[in-house]
């Protein structure tokens, strides 16, 4: 379930509370998708997503400027759990350097 989001000094945008937040697509989309610019970024990630579902990956995480008030983010920051996925993973979608850089995500459910 995706929390509420929070105001901190300093930023303006809401922002999720520190943790890890497990949450559906569908949460996803009716919470975050909610213009046609961030119905678009959201488009690219499930695809990607999905590619990386062929390939074993069963936990993606979201984070970044997506999973914040902010009205059109630049973009949103993803990784994905690379345990259990197949080394002929797409070499686009495979980064060694792997890893959750947000105090705040959510793992999505794809």
């Amino acid at each position: 379930m995706i929390p509420h989001l929070i105001g901190l000094q300093g930023i303006m945008d809401g922002i999720l509370p520190p943790g890890l937040h497990f949450a559906s697509v569908r949460e996803v989309r009716d919470i975050f998708a909610y213009n046609a610019h961030r119905i678009w970024l959201l488009e690219g990630l499930v695809l990607a997503c999905l590619e990386l579902r062929k390939f074993g990956c069963a936990r993606p995480y979201l984070g970044g400027s997506y999973v914040t008030s902010r009205e059109y983010p630049g973009d949103y920051d993803a990784c994905w759990d690379p345990t259990g996925v197949s080394p002929d993973v797409d070499k686009l979608l495979w980064d060694d350097s792997q890893r959750v850089e947000q105090n705040e995500c959510i793992a999505a459910i794809f």
